[in-house]
């Protein structure tokens, strides 16, 4: 392959191998965990204590019970649960009284959704009640185990809402770990473009694009854990003791959200600067390096669960050096990189839990 076409084919390369990956994400492998074991345990019950020979709704029920997600995971479990039991009862009646086709798998369907719906359920119960009919009506035909089919499926919910209280040790520490991992990327990203600003190299400018661009897949793996952490610390039996960490932890993504888009901006304009030969002065790469300082020693703070107030300094003092610097022979992109750099620090400042009106005022030369 000729070395030009090697940056292109990185993209896809870094997009399939996301694909292909194990999740990483502590949520994610506790998720596997729980509904892996659910599923042995509830066919476990069912064939070695209920003696069932086809105990299909039982590992079944209890893993599209808890799902993927701890959003509203009791509520579903209870909805998957109903929604299976109708479908059993009403599949089981209707292939034992007329067998089983393509008359009585629509009229399965039609009276498992109306019956759901009729009563209040929700999209996952009605869905839950026409699948079961099918499977029922398709895999195990008329054999009379009606009631075999529907403690199979109660075995499942039960086993399911007994999981589904188990979450990981402490959640919102977990999260709060990948945020301060995430905050270092971010740090890393300023450093490199100081590192551009002070010596110069259109080489460097695609890699430095390139790691820029790639904050945005990192921040949607980061928000996915983050809500299934805060999810998981919302369910009882901890949810009051842990409400505050949790709604912090909400908070700190919506500023870590607008953190990654002026961390992108700034590396357009400063990239962009460099690729014209109009970089900024040299010198202004220390303002990088101590904005790139400031957002690292805010990252281990918020891995130790520590207050972030007094790590405002160290980003007030970037901004007020880049009102310092000369910039009367700076073209306009390198101008507006140096304004970018206090976008920055304004949204870090959020991220230490100031509002955006004391974020303003904290920063000089900004209307408040």
């Amino acid at each position: 392959m000729p070395a030009g076409d090697q940056p292109a084919s990185e993209p896809l390369v870094r997009r399939v191998g996301r694909l292909v990956r194990l999740p990483q994400t502590s949520s994610t492998t506790w998720h596997i965990l729980q509904c892996s074991v659910a599923a042995g345990i509830a066919w476990l019950v069912a064939t070695e204590l209920l003696h069932h020979d086809l105990p299909y709704f039982a590992p079944v029920t209890a893993t599209v019970g808890l799902g993927v997600s701890f959003d509203r995971r009791l509520r579903r479990v209870v909805e998957v649960c109903a929604g299976v039991t109708v479908g059993v009862v009403i599949a089981s009646v209707v292939s034992l009284a007329v067998g089983t086709g393509p008359i009585q798998v629509t009229a399965m369907v039609a009276a498992a959704m109306a019956l759901t719906l009729r009563w209040g359920g929700g999209p996952t119960l009605a869905l839950q009640a026409c699948t079961q009919a099918i499977a029922v009506s398709t895999l195990t035909g008329a054999d009379g185990a009606v009631l075999d089919h529907w403690i199979d499926a109660g075995v499942g919910g039960v086993v399911a809402l007994g999981i589904a209280v188990l979450r990981p040790p402490n959640p919102i520490s977990l999260v709060r770990v990948q945020i301060a991992r995430y905050l270092e990327s971010v740090a890393a990203v300023v450093s490199d473009c100081g590192a551009l600003v002070a010596a110069p190299s259109p080489e460097a400018v695609p890699r430095i694009d390139n790691t820029a661009n790639d904050l945005s897949d990192a921040y949607s793996e980061l928000a996915e854990a983050a809500t299934e952490s805060v999810a998981s610390a919302r369910q009882p039996p901890t949810y009051k003791a842990m409400r505050e960490s949790a709604a912090r932890v909400a908070s700190m993504m919506d500023a870590l959200d607008e953190v990654t888009r002026s961390t992108q901006h700034m590396v357009r304009l400063t990239t962009t600067s460099v690729r014209r030969d109009q970089s900024p002065d040299p010198a202004w790469g220390s303002l990088y390096r101590d904005l790139a300082t400031s957002l690292r020693t805010i990252a281990a703070r918020i891995q130790s669960s520590g207050d972030l107030e007094q790590f405002r300094t160290g980003l007030v003092a970037v901004a007020h050096q880049t009102l310092d610097v000369d910039r009367r022979h700076s073209a306009p992109v390198a101008v507006a990189a140096l304004v970018s750099i206090r976008s920055l620090v304004i949204d870090a400042l959020i991220l230490t839990g100031c509002t955006e009106r004391e974020a303003l005022r904290l920063v000089p030369g900004m209307p408040t």
